[in-house]
């Protein structure tokens, strides 16, 4: 097999691959988080601070914002990659295409999707300033815990994208591609 095959291959493997974790795991921690959330905020309600119940409320349905924008973003690679073929087009062009889902796919995972949960992770360094958290250790302790776990998801979607970004097809140079067919079927 070419290797510009194994790299378009492995290109769509990876894509499928992150794409997934995204849906099966990523998403599903989120809506579980949401619901930590929805728990905090309830028992805020309990206690009668109103806004840190509405900064919570604010933040439960950022957090569904944002896991939707993720599951989106999975579901537009899954659909890239579904349309990418290396039969009937030329090396170059197929190669770009390859190259040019995983470019997409990383700007929305890094500008998209971390930004938005950067965003939300801020929102809740606010909370746990407020005095009312401040004063209850239990419920400080849980939201500090659910803030971690979000700082760690920012720091994976980045990964992610670097992970992408460092594919060994985004290393071809497609600019001499065509040079290179001419040469050889001339020498042939």
């Amino acid at each position: 097999m070419n290797s510009w095959l194994q790299a378009c291959d492995s290109a769509r493997q990876t894509i499928k691959s992150v794409a997934s974790t995204l849906l099966d795991q990523q998403c599903y921690e989120l809506f579980f988080i949401c619901d930590s959330l929805k728990d905090l905020w309830e028992e805020a309600e309990e206690k009668d601070c109103c806004t840190v119940v509405c900064g919570l409320c604010a933040a439960n349905y950022r957090l569904a914002g944002t896991a939707k924008i993720i599951a989106n973003a999975a579901m537009q690679a899954l659909t890239a990659v579904d349309g990418l073929s290396v039969y009937g087009l030329g090396i170059k062009q197929t190669l770009m295409d390859h190259q040019s889902a995983i470019n997409d796919f990383v700007m929305v995972l890094q500008n998209d999707c971390r930004n938005d949960l950067m965003h939300l992770t801020s929102e809740l360094a606010v909370i746990l300033e407020h005095q009312f958290v401040l004063g209850d250790d239990s419920l400080r302790s849980r939201l500090q815990s659910l803030h971690d776990t979000l700082e760690d998801r920012v720091e994976s979607l980045y990964e992610m994208g670097d992970q992408l970004e460092k594919h060994s097809i985004m290393g071809i140079d497609t600019t001499n591609i065509g040079i290179l067919k001419v040469i050889h079927s001339a020498g042939a």
